[in-house]
Formats: structure tokens, C-alpha cells, sequence
């Protein structure tokens, strides 16, 4: 009995000295609420060392507002990259396109100069007379003119085309040779198209009621009276392949207006390449703190 007496005394001893002192552990009452205070914003952070003055301490500069975040930074470079690829693909149907239109254009114009070479020295007995199927001095320079601003058109594009489905390196590589030309000739190549167009157009027309060209000399009711005697040159046919021939002219001229609205794109790339860079610039800077 003397045991629990001495027990339940220095029980009470103990919780006398208690509160006397008080409790280490901090006291919280049931149904306060509990508050947190708010975590400072990471772009106004500032790390300080605590070891040296206020004046004197290196910390962290906080972020200025134009700063840039990485995932912020990967939607832009996404955003070029998806730019450039549509560019590039719109830039390889354009190439192909004024192939197609450059040599629909040449092949009529060959077939008229070869079938005019292979003919042009073979006489028939027109009424008595010995003559060709040909106009007299007939004039040649308006289907030559025509055909070499086709067949280069023609080589041009193919090089390019051919340098796409080889790779991208190569395509690059002559894409960059194109660029010059294009951006100093693709305005210039309207006009060449519009003027040898008319120019071929123009030298149809008789001269002194006379067709002398090969375009205008297949289509006059001349080379039809003859048809019955010529049997080697069809002139319905190369009047046909002619006219078809400057109509595709004119759909390359079109169509080079279409690649200069195509290359007025090319500036939204610029545009966006720059917007990169300085995306990537910001970026850097705002955490070369970090590193230093």
C-alpha cells in the first residue's frame, strides 16, 4: 500500500513540475483551422547564402517576365518544324507541277521541228509547180524561242525534282542554288513565259497575208488545200499539238504566279525560324544564372 502511495506522489510531483514549465509539444485546439502561407512564386524566388551581408551575398536573379519556359519553348519549335514541312511539301508538288507543264509544253513543240526538219526538203507537184509542205522562207525562231524557254524550264525542274527523291541533303544543297534563282528570276520568269507566249502567239499572224511560221502555216486554209497532195505532214494534227502547246504556255504562267504566292509562305518560315531563335535566346538567358 506503500508502494502505490510513493507511485501515485511522484506521479503528481511530476505532473506539478509539468505545468509549472509547460509542455515542449505545442498545444493545437480541436476544430481550429490550420493555414498554410503561400509558397513564393518561382519567378520572384531569391536564393541568398546567409553567410555575408545583404550587399555582399550572391543569389538567384529572379525570372524577368519574359522569360520562357521549356515546354513553352517545345510548343514553338514544334510549331516551325510543322511550318517547314508543309512548305517543303507544297514547295516539291510546285516543282512538279511546272515539270509536267514545262514538258507538256516542249513535246508539241519538238514533234513540230522534228516533223519540219524530216519534210522541209521534200517537194510536191502543186498545180504544175514544184514546192514544199512548207511555207516559202518559213520562220522558225518564234518555235525555237518557245521551245528553249520550255526545255529549260523543263531541265530546271527536274534537277530539283530528281534532287528530292534522291534525299533531303541533296535536296537542300540544290534547293539552295534554286533559292537564288528563285527569288532573283521566279518574278522574271512570269514575264519570260508571258513574252515568249505573245511572241509565239504574234509570229501566227500572216505576214503580208501570208503564214510563214510553222504554227500559223499549219492552221491556214492554204496548208489544208494542200493536205490532199501532202501526205507526210498532217497539219490539222501540229496546228492542234501547236495551239495545245501555248495554252500549257500559259498555264506556266500561271502557275508562277502560284509560286510566287507560295514563296510569299517561305516568309512565314523566316518569320517562325527567328520567333525560334529568340525563344532559344530568352530561354538561355534567363538560366545563365543557374550555371554560373
Amino acid at each position: 500500500m506503500a508502494y502505490y502511495d510513493r507511485t501515485a506522489g511522484a506521479s503528481a510531483a511530476y505532473d506539478g513540475q509539468r505545468e509549472e514549465y509547460g509542455s515542449s509539444a505545442p498545444k493545437i485546439k480541436l476544430g481550429s483551422s490550420i493555414r498554410l502561407g503561400p509558397i513564393p512564386n518561382y519567378e520572384a524566388a531569391s536564393i541568398r547564402s546567409g553567410l555575408e551581408p545583404d550587399q555582399y551575398q550572391d543569389h538567384y536573379q529572379p525570372l524577368t517576365p519574359y522569360a520562357i519556359t521549356h515546354a513553352r519553348l517545345q510548343q514553338i519549335e514544334a510549331h516551325d518544324r510543322r511550318v517547314k514541312l508543309w512548305i517543303r511539301i507544297l514547295k516539291f508538288l510546285e516543282r512538279v507541277l511546272s515539270l509536267v507543264l514545262s514538258i507538256l509544253t516542249l513535246i508539241p513543240l519538238v514533234m513540230t521541228l522534228v516533223k519540219f526538219f524530216q519534210t522541209k526538203d521534200i517537194y510536191y507537184t502543186v498545180d504544175g509547180t514544184q514546192r514544199t509542205a512548207w511555207a516559202e522562207n518559213s520562220i522558225t525562231w518564234y518555235t525555237y524561242l518557245y521551245a528553249a524557254v520550255a526545255g529549260l524550264s523543263s531541265l530546271f525542274n527536274a534537277a530539283i525534282v530528281l534532287a528530292y527523291i534522291v534525299g533531303v541533303r541533296r535536296a537542300n544543297a540544290v534547293e539552295a542554288v534554286a533559292s537564288k534563282w528563285e527569288y532573283l528570276v521566279q518574278g522574271s520568269q512570269i514575264v519570260i513565259w508571258a513574252v515568249s507566249a505573245g511572241i509565239y502567239r504574234y509570229g501566227r499572224e500572216p505576214v503580208d497575208g501570208k503564214f510563214r511560221d510553222l504554227w500559223g502555216w499549219t492552221c491556214s486554209q492554204d496548208a489544208a488545200a494542200l493536205q490532199a497532195v501532202v501526205d507526210d505532214v498532217e497539219f490539222e494534227k501540229y496546228c492542234g499539238m501547236q495551239t495545245a502547246s501555248f495554252n500549257l504556255g500559259i498555264s506556266n504562267v500561271a502557275q508562277a504566279v502560284l509560286a510566287l504566292v507560295l514563296y510569299a509562305f517561305a516568309f512565314v518560315r523566316v518569320r517562325s525560324k527567328k520567333r525560334v531563335q529568340r525563344a532559344h535566346a530568352r530561354y538561355d538567358e534567363a538560366r545563365e544564372p543557374l550555371r554560373s
